[in-house]
């Protein structure tokens, strides 16, 4: 009841409080900072392997299993995901509110460097980054084959042509392929014909690499053209 006898009284002085607060409000709205993904540091930490041409099976069983087991051992996780698709694996680290995210990120990258010597060959180095919304995809594009189309040529079209346009768009800062089988050859062993030539595994392994070269065919020159 104060209130409403002191408004009664002061009805000027109660005008002018209004007034002030409308005025610093709609100041403070027009000011006010927004922004969709915001300048925040979660304590998450994911680690991404590339593994070209392998099953999710052998990516979960070989890559991530392998990572899991390292990077369990540290200290305040809250929760740890994975996912195994063909050709990568994705660990997701969330640790507890508080913790240093730059802290987190460097435990994980000693963890992740401990195991990778128990990673195949052909899998790429671990890559351990921070978690920042930003780096979500915004779109998802898919290109569906007519049935007129080779896989190979349609492939080819979206590397080159779609993603190539995509990337020249103002404000996207990448763009990501998936879905695509990359071309294999797959070489079968005869172990008898190993033993009788007294060679190994790893000598053909080694014999393969070495034959699989690309060398320069040389330079064509024209009065217009190099």
């Amino acid at each position: 009841m104060k209130i409403i006898e002191v408004s009664l009284r002061r009805p000027v002085t109660v005008l002018i409080c209004t007034i002030a607060l409308i005025v610093f409000g709609a100041y403070s709205y027009v000011n006010m900072g927004v922004e969709r993904m915001p300048n925040v540091e979660f304590p998450i930490v994911v680690v991404r392997t590339i593994m070209e041409g392998a099953s999710p099976a052998i990516i979960d069983n070989d890559v991530t299993d392998v990572l899991e087991a390292r990077i369990n051992t540290i200290e305040g996780i809250k929760n740890l995901s994975s996912s195994s698709y063909e050709g990568r694996s994705i660990i997701v680290i969330e640790f507890d509110l508080g913790r240093d995210v730059d802290d987190a990120a460097a435990d994980v990258r000693g963890k992740v460097s401990m195991a990778a010597g128990r990673l195949p060959d052909d899998a790429d180095t671990p890559q351990v980054d921070k978690y920042d919304p930003a780096d979500r995809p915004i779109m998802n594009v898919a290109v569906k084959n007519d049935g007129r189309t080779d896989m190979k040529t349609l492939a080819r079209y979206v590397d080159k042509v779609v993603t190539e346009r995509l990337q020249t768009v103002k404000g996207v800062g990448g763009v990501q392929l998936a879905g695509f089988r990359d071309r294999e050859i797959r070489i079968w062993i005869n172990t008898d014909s190993l033993e009788a030539y007294n060679i190994t595994t790893k000598e053909i392994k080694s014999a393969v690499y070495t034959k699989h070269v690309e060398l320069p065919a040389g330079r064509i020159e024209t009065a217009t053209k190099e």
